[in-house]
């Protein structure tokens, strides 16, 4: 994908050319008119693109199937009127009477009702495998009339995640496509075609839709299985089609538009189950904010799984990103993108857990070798290090690679404050700090309530990024605007920067103080922007006693992007949100500010006051670390005592 997945979900499938309508049509239309039948019978013999009738091709269909093509991956796209008529054509289209189809057990009780029964009843045999069952017995599955692998990447209701690549190299192996539903996690958690799928179906109902308000499906064909090279199997996409004028799918539009077509010239001519323009029209505005929406329910989903593990009456809980679940190990190392070697390092923070780190190192890393033959074990500088941090109420397993200064156990270093914003730079000063073995508090200054509280979403994303690596706690929110607002009309323009900068100082190093935190961390570099100087960093820290830290202070603007890019917040922070940063800014700040003028007009300003009450506003959202300690809630923003408020993740 050349562009990055939330333009997708906004901009892809459509490209209106001047003067055409932004948002897509509704062509709510049963038929298209021509002016000869000729025209018409070159339509009809699929010589020439075009439309005729709804029931096999819509503009309003194709631009949505298009932008989901895009989203996955795939080459092509199909729009169905439902999730189990995409599933059912999917494999009906490649798969009939007398054949046999291999599926993982956990899928969705209606994909298993139609595979096992109503396509039985069509002459077509299933094999249902365990997703983690052996290479053997995944193997012993295969017939020689085997059609296809069917699986769900995270299944409907189980949460069992699929070893996709296993799978895929499975069907591979025995000439037939691997079919993968992807409608839990949707491509923008997970792109199924990229870990070996060949074709993905959506019930579109879900997420993708998001509101509620229409029903549908999507099959999308990746292209790249090569239905010549195993034309026995396959005879309907590489002999003629006596039913459609005897034409050869995969001679006629080749492997990135065979399979499509024939479902479409084929299933969708017979059996009708065609997606409504309108209902098209709908799923694509979900599809617009899909990116945001996803981000939130994983969080939100994770939230709640959290809370239920410990809580005492509640006997078990199953989520892919649990630590601890039979799920996590697999989990992190997909997370972890393309590698060949890999150990496990385990590390027992709570004593009374019975099985040492060793024991940990051999039980895991046994259980990763058999669902990964195909990896090996380095235990000097291998491409992969799946950790796992066991406390007192759980145990933490992470595998993503990020490659920075350092890697000192997070927490070794002590406890600092950072002022976090939602731009790009703040979050590499952090997670450089973090790699040093810092625990990280964030401070997020926002511009509420003179901005909007966008800003607030995206921290939350990065906070969330950054807790992958276990090394931020909690993010104190503080709703800065107002006080920005009495700054900017009390003292000269020129002052206003360092004046925002001494008070956001002022109260980090009070939230510093509650927390015990030993330093203060900032985004900073010289001449990154004008009020960047010397003269002006050392007149901000003169505001505080605590030692703050700059770790991007000789850093390059691209330099910071290229750290951003891999921590993997850089798209985050480039998404627009208005925070203290961009209010009431001066045309032309100080440069070279003299410590004695600013603090005569410091002077005029109630600033023990102000940071007494920026403190008490300040909303606190905690993230897990498992290093951190928390203090009592008095102890932080005087919460139990009419004080910060303790914000659930959910």
């Amino acid at each position: 994908m050349s562009e990055s997945i939330s333009t997708t979900c906004v901009q892809g499938g459509y490209r209106p050319g001047d003067g055409e309508p932004r948002q897509i049509p509704i062509y709510q239309s049963t038929t298209w008119k021509y002016d000869t039948s000729e025209h018409m019978g070159r339509l009809f013999d699929l010589e020439e693109a075009g439309y005729f009738y709804t029931r096999l091709a819509n503009p309003t269909n194709d631009f949505v199937a298009a932008k989901i093509a895009e989203l996955e991956g795939g080459t092509a796209a199909m729009l169905t009127s439902s999730g189990q008529a995409a599933n059912f054509f999917a494999v009906f289209n490649i798969a009939g009477a007398g054949d046999h189809v291999v599926a993982s057990s956990a899928i969705y009780g209606g994909t298993y009702n139609l595979l096992a029964h109503t396509m039985g009843r069509m002459g077509l045999e299933c094999t249902f495998v365990d997703p983690h069952c052996t290479d053997e017995e995944l193997k012993a599955a295969f017939r020689p009339n085997t059609k296809c692998v069917f699986g769900e990447t995270i299944a409907n209701p189980a949460l069992a995640v699929l070893d996709i690549e296993r799978f895929a190299a499975a069907a591979h192996g025995h000439g037939v496509p691997l079919i993968v539903d992807n409608t839990f996690p949707t491509p923008v958690l997970c792109r199924p075609i990229e870990w070996g799928a060949d074709i993905v179906t959506h019930s579109t109902t879900k997420y993708m839709d998001g509101h509620g308000a229409s029903v549908g499906g999507v099959i999308v064909d990746s292209g790249r299985f090569n239905w010549n090279a195993h034309a026995d199997k396959f005879p309907g996409l590489t002999t003629p089609d006596e039913s459609y004028h005897g034409v050869v799918y995969t001679e006629r539009f080749g492997l990135e538009g065979a399979y499509i077509t024939k479902a479409t010239a084929q299933l969708m001519r017979d059996l009708g189950s065609i997606q409504s323009p309108q209902n098209a029209f709908l799923i694509n505005l979900g599809l617009e904010s899909l990116h945001l929406r996803m981000a939130r329910h994983a969080a939100n989903g994770r939230a709640v799984a959290e809370h239920l593990a410990s809580h005492p009456k509640v006997a078990w809980v199953r989520h892919p990103s649990l630590e601890g679940d039979s799920e996590a190990a697999l989990a992190a190392m997909a997370e972890a993108g393309e590698f060949d070697t890999f150990k496990v390092a385990a590390r027992r923070n709570h004593t009374d857990f019975a099985t040492g780190s060793m024991d940990m190192n051999q039980i895991i890393g046994s259980a990763l070798c058999a669902a990964h033959p195909e990896k090996s074990v380095k235990m000097k500088k291998p491409d992969v290090t799946v950790g796992v941090e066991v406390v007192q109420n759980a145990a933490y397993v992470y595998a993503r690679s990020l490659p920075g200064v350092g890697g000192l156990p997070v927490g070794s270093s002590g406890l600092v404050v950072s002022l976090l914003s939602s731009g790009i730079d703040s979050p590499v000063a952090t997670w450089k700090l973090a790699r040093r073995g810092a625990v990280c508090i964030g401070v997020h200054f926002s511009g509420r309530p003179q901005t909007s509280d966008a800003s607030e979403y995206l921290v939350d994303d990065i906070a969330q990024v950054l807790e992958r690596t276990g090394c931020i706690a909690r993010v104190y929110t503080v709703p800065f605007g107002d006080y920005q607002r009495e700054i900017a009309l009390t003292v000269p323009p020129e002052l206003r920067v360092i004046m925002y900068r001494r008070l956001m100082f002022k109260v980090a190093e009070e939230i510093a103080r509650r927390e015990r935190a030993g330093a203060l961390v900032t985004g900073e570099s010289l001449g990154q922007v004008a009020s960047q100087t010397l003269d002006n960093i050392r007149c901000t820290d003169a505001a505080v006693d605590l030692p703050v830290f700059r770790p991007l202070i000789g850093t390059d603007k691209l330099e910071i992007i290229a750290e951003a890019e891999r921590l993997g917040s850089f798209e985050i922070s480039s998404q627009d949100a208005p925070d203290c940063c961009t209010l009431f800014m001066p045309r032309s700040p100080e440069t070279h500010a003299k410590l004695p003028v600013v603090r005569e007009a410091e002077s005029a300003l109630p600033v023990e006051r102000w940071v007494a009450e920026l403190v008490e506003a300040a909303e606190v959202r905690d993230y897990a670390c498992p290093a951190y300690k928390p203090k009592p809630r008095r102890d932080a923003g005087g919460a139990g005592q009419g004080g910060a408020e303790d914000t659930a993740r959910a």
